[in-house]
C-alpha cells in the first residue's frame, strides 16, 4: 500500500489536506516518525524550529519543501502526517 505526506495549517478543523512530495517524505520521516517513511504516521505539529531543517532539503533540491516552508511561515504551527 502506498503512502503520501500531508500537511495542513494547525488546528485541524482548518482547510483540507495538502499532499507533498514523496522525497520529502523520505527526508523528513526519520526526523518526525522514527522510519524511513512507508508506514503512516500520526499527526505531529510543526512551527518556525523547523524552518532551517526545511531549508537545508531545500537547498538539496528536495521537491516540496519551499512548500511547507512557506506554510509555516504563513500559518506559524501547521501539522504533518504520512497517510494512505
Amino acid at each position: 500500500m502506498s503512502s503520501s505526506l500531508y500537511w495542513r495549517p494547525a488546528p485541524r478543523e482548518e482547510p483540507p489536506a495538502h499532499e507533498l512530495s514523496y522525497e520529502l517524505k523520505k527526508a523528513i520521516a526519520q526526523r518526525a516518525w522514527g522510519h524511513d517513511g512507508s508506514l503512516h504516521g500520526d499527526e505531529i505539529t510543526i512551527g518556525p524550529d523547523w524552518v532551517p531543517y526545511l531549508e537545508g532539503l531545500s537547498d538539496a533540491g528536495i521537491d516540496g519543501a519551499d512548500e511547507l516552508i512557506k506554510a509555516i511561515k504563513d500559518h506559524e504551527r501547521v501539522l504533518i502526517w504520512i497517510g494512505g
